[in-house]
C-alpha cells in the first residue's frame, strides 16, 4: 500500500492537468471563433456547429482519458487493487509502476513513480465506455444556444424595429457576436473538462469499493461551489441518488469530484473550513446570497 502522500501528489497533478486541458480547449475555441463572423453563422450554422463539436470533443476525450488513468491509480494507491480499463476484459493486473506511467502520460507531467512490485488484483471496469452521443448533443446544443440563437434573437429584434439597414444594427450585431464568441468558448471549455468529472462520477457509482466523493474546489471558488464543498464526503446511497447534486458545474469552474475509498479519509483544509462555516451560519437557514456574504466576511478577516 502507498502512503497518503502519494495519493495527494496524484490528486494535485490531476487537478493541474484538468485545468490545463480546459485552458487549452478555451484557447483553441477562442482562436477559431475569432475568424467566425455573424454572416458565417447565418449561412453555415450547421457546419460551424459540427466544427465546434469536433474541437470540444478533442479536449473532452483528453479529460476523460486522464480521469480514467487517475481513478485507476488512486484506487490502487488507496485499496491495493485496480479496475479494468473501459471495455477491457479481465487480464493480468498492472503494477503500480505501470499505473504511474499511464497517469503521467495522460497528465503530461512526471507526477510520481513507484518500484515495479507485483501485479495488482483487477476488478471489473466501472465504466460503460465513452459516451460520444451525449458529448455531441451537449456541444451542438451549446453552439446553438450561445451563438446561433443569440444572433437570431438580435436579428429578430432588429427586424421588428425595421432596423436591418441601420448602421447601428451592424454595430449591435458585432457586439452580440463578441459576446457569443466569449460564451461559446467558456461553455466549450466546461464541456471538455466535464469529460473527466463524468468519468469519475460514473466510476464511483459503478465501483463497489468506492464509498463516495467530495468536491475539491479551485483556489477561488464561487459561493455555489464553496457551498457544495461544505457538504464534505457524499456517500453513495438511495437517499442521495448517487452524485446528482455534486455534479453541477459551470463555466470557469475547476472543481473536481475526489473519490474516496475509506471512511477515515481526511478532507482538504478548505473543505473543512467551508463545512465549519456552513454549520455555524446555517442553523436558521441560509440563502446563497447570505452564504456569499458570510464567505466575503470570513475572507476579509483572514
Amino acid at each position: 500500500m502507498a502512503t497518503s502522500a502519494d495519493a495527494q501528489r496524484a490528486t494535485a497533478a490531476y487537478r493541474r492537468a484538468q485545468e490545463r486541458i480546459a485552458a487549452e480547449a478555451a484557447a483553441d475555441l477562442t482562436a477559431w471563433l475569432a475568424g467566425v463572423s455573424a454572416q458565417d453563422v447565418r449561412t453555415g450554422a450547421g457546419p460551424l456547429g459540427r466544427e465546434y463539436r469536433a474541437r470540444v470533443a478533442r479536449g473532452r476525450q483528453k479529460s476523460y482519458a486522464l480521469a480514467v488513468a487517475f481513478y485507476r491509480l488512486l484506487r490502487a494507491l488507496e485499496t491495493g487493487t485496480v479496475v479494468n480499463l473501459p471495455g477491457t476484459a479481465t487480464a493480468e493486473g498492472p503494477t503500480l509502476e505501470g499505473l504511474w506511467r499511464e497517469f503521467n502520460r495522460a497528465a503530461g507531467a512526471q507526477a510520481g513513480t513507484a518500484s515495479r512490485g507485483g501485479h495488482l488484483l483487477v476488478d471489473d471496469s466501472p465504466w460503460a465506455g465513452y459516451d460520444e452521443r451525449t458529448e455531441q448533443r451537449r456541444a451542438e446544443g451549446a453552439f446553438h444556444r450561445e451563438v446561433t440563437a443569440r444572433l437570431d434573437k438580435a436579428r429578430g429584434a432588429a427586424e421588428r424595429r425595421g432596423r436591418l439597414d441601420d448602421p447601428e444594427f451592424e454595430k449591435e450585431l458585432a457586439e452580440v457576436m463578441t459576446t457569443a464568441r466569449q460564451e461559446a468558448a467558456r461553455t466549450g471549455s466546461q464541456i471538455a473538462e466535464d469529460g473527466g468529472r463524468e468519468a469519475l462520477a460514473e466510476a464511483v457509482r459503478g465501483d463497489p469499493k468506492a464509498l463516495g466523493y467530495y468536491r475539491e474546489t479551485d483556489a477561488d471558488p464561487c459561493a455555489w461551489c464553496a457551498m457544495l464543498a461544505s457538504r464534505g464526503a457524499v456517500y453513495k446511497s438511495a437517499q442521495s441518488a448517487g452524485l446528482s447534486d455534486g455534479q453541477r458545474y459551470h463555466p470557469d469552474c475547476h472543481c473536481q469530484p475526489r473519490p474516496i475509498f475509506s471512511r477515515t479519509h481526511t478532507l482538504p483544509e478548505a473543505n473543512q473550513r467551508y463545512m465549519r462555516l456552513w454549520q455555524e451560519k446555517s442553523k436558521d437557514g441560509l440563502t446563497l446570497a447570505e452564504w456569499r456574504r458570510e464567505l466575503e466576511k470570513e475572507s476579509s478577516t483572514t
